[in-house]
């Protein structure tokens, strides 16, 4: 269900943001937050039209609404304009509001978690648009902004979103350097199927820059090593019910 998702992003928002000491910032309004858990249920019962009016409609005309309330409602249609929509000009244009928002508000330096995730987003919005120059900058910022309180696990996913940025501009040879270096910031994550999947991903995306660079050796080298890897752990990953 997407009600779930959308506490957990809320929620990683708040583990970001703990890290500061300075000015504590707003928290979210309890009227708001119905208003989303409604728009939640109206999603899952199918009326996906009505939970993006309800959520829209009530915004426009809500006051005393909170940085966090606005936020979660720009968060909130940009995942509808992506998921639902395809609409990445829409997605775009909230990931901006996002900004302009922690920009102007006082608690921004406090935020750079949300930063995080909104710089992630825009990138994930400009990469879906073939705009992948532009989606590199983002997830660059994204990265760069994440690393001073981010461990080793979390930092592989956005080693990877570089790298794949890289790769789709015919940029090889910094797509592998990427890549090989997910793979490392990845060796840290839980021993679940999950990121063992990433991993021998990871290896077979080293390889395929490294034939594209017609460095046929190391590409062949890694290609060997996700054979390897995927043979020296098949006795625990060879169930589809270990995916999740």
């Amino acid at each position: 269900m997407r009600g779930t998702a959308f506490i957990l992003l809320i929620s990683s928002f708040f583990f970001y943001s703990c890290s500061y000491r300075s000015e504590k910032p707003p928290v979210s309004t309890p009227y708001f937050d119905n208003v989303i858990k409604k728009a939640e249920q109206l999603y899952d019962a199918g009326n996906k039209p009505d939970a993006l009016a309800l959520v829209v409609s009530t915004h426009s005309h809500a006051s005393n609404l909170t940085l966090i309330d606005d936020l979660n409602y720009y968060f909130y249609c940009w995942d509808i304009y992506k998921k639902d929509l395809d609409d990445y000009d829409k997605c775009i244009a909230y990931s901006d509001s996002m900004i302009r928002v922690l920009d102007n508000s006082k608690y921004g330096k406090t935020l750079k978690g949300k930063y995080v995730q909104v710089y992630n987003m825009k990138a994930d919005a400009l990469f879906a648009k073939e705009l992948y120059n532009e989606s590199y900058d983002y997830y660059y910022r994204a990265k760069t902004m994440a690393n001073e309180n981010g461990d080793s696990c979390s930092m592989s996913k956005y080693s990877y979103s570089l790298g794949m940025a890289l790769y789709r501009q015919q940029n090889y040879l910094n797509s592998a350097n990427y890549f090989i270096e997910s793979y490392r910031e990845a060796e840290q994550c839980q021993d679940i199927f999950a990121f063992f999947y990433h991993r021998q991903e990871l290896l077979d995306n080293i390889g395929l820059c490294y034939y594209k660079s017609q460095r046929y050796d190391r590409a062949l080298s890694y290609y060997d090593k996700a054979i390897k890897y995927i043979d020296s752990n098949f006795m625990r990953f060879n169930k589809p019910a270990n995916v999740f």
